[in-house]
């Protein structure tokens, strides 16, 4: 697995999540995947033009829908990591507060 792809294009790091979750568990890969590409899109969007400032109860609906499918997305990446086998003797140093 790397970070560049057959035409020696940089891969971004949901297309690097993809392989890499295409590799260790082709179940959950648009579990995963949809969501965090989904978000991205979604920034793009209003990113890159200039528009006047609307309020919208429609945008409200649609940024609860993103945020838990994100959420839940995150969720199982979060299992998947624990879970994988190579992770098993990783020791995370938690910080006392």
């Amino acid at each position: 697995m790397c970070t560049v792809d057959n035409d020696d294009n940089t891969m971004g790091t949901l297309k690097c999540i993809k392989e890499w979750i295409n590799q260790v568990c082709l179940d959950v890969v648009q579990d995963i995947h949809s969501p965090l590409y989904r978000l991205c899109d979604e920034r793009q969007k209003p990113a890159h033009k200039i528009s006047r400032n609307y309020y919208d109860k429609e945008i409200l609906n649609r940024q609860h829908t993103i945020t838990t499918q994100v959420y839940h997305s995150l969720n199982i990446l979060r299992r998947l990591l624990q879970s994988y086998p190579k992770n098993k003797n990783i020791c995370i140093p938690y910080n006392d507060t």
